[in-house]
């Protein structure tokens, strides 16, 4: 039987499968988890754990969507790609929120958060693409950021062994 895609099904948990309990029990050991850490004074790492959880229950597409959601925000609070979430401060963008005088700094944030989410969900299946099919990618030798795109380019426009006339890039 088909599930139908309405707000109300998504957000309905069927306590009857072996799997939507096992789901519950994960989000309930993250939270637990988050409460250790705060009465230890501690920054937790929400987001992260509440990603790995979902992931580590299933990679149906729900799920998968659900943890890159998450991974979205992530990107979107952090500044660049080597701060880590934990560094940055509770309640670090309250004041910008409340006064709505920072709404365009936000904007530039979010923006530039999912563009590095994104940027990165794409070089991963750059990557993916290449290691799978390290034939026709034709790298050789210790494949740099230009090589494994070229070698990309060569697995996804090559066909029947010819070039694709309009997409000669290299």
């Amino acid at each position: 039987m088909q599930q139908d895609d309405t707000p109300e099904s998504l957000l309905a948990l069927d306590l009857n499968t072996v799997q939507s309990l096992q789901r519950v029990d994960a989000m309930t050991a993250v939270v637990r988890s988050l409460n250790d850490s705060r009465l230890q004074t501690r920054r937790p790492n929400l987001i992260p754990a509440l990603s790995d959880a979902i992931l580590r229950l299933g990679a149906d597409s729900r799920s998968v969507q659900l943890a890159d959601a998450l991974k979205v925000i992530g990107a979107q609070i952090t500044d660049d790609e080597d701060e880590d979430l934990s560094s940055v401060p509770p309640r670090a963008f309250r004041k910008d929120y409340i006064e709505r005088k920072g709404l365009e700094k936000m904007n530039v944030r979010i923006a530039e958060g999912s563009r590095r989410f994104l940027e990165g969900l794409a070089w991963g299946v750059v990557i993916s693409e290449v290691s799978q099919h390290p034939q026709e990618a034709q790298i050789g030798g210790i494949p740099s950021v230009v090589q494994r795109t070229r070698g990309f380019l060569n697995i996804r426009f090559k066909e029947g062994g010819k070039w694709h006339p309009d997409l000669t890039v290299f």
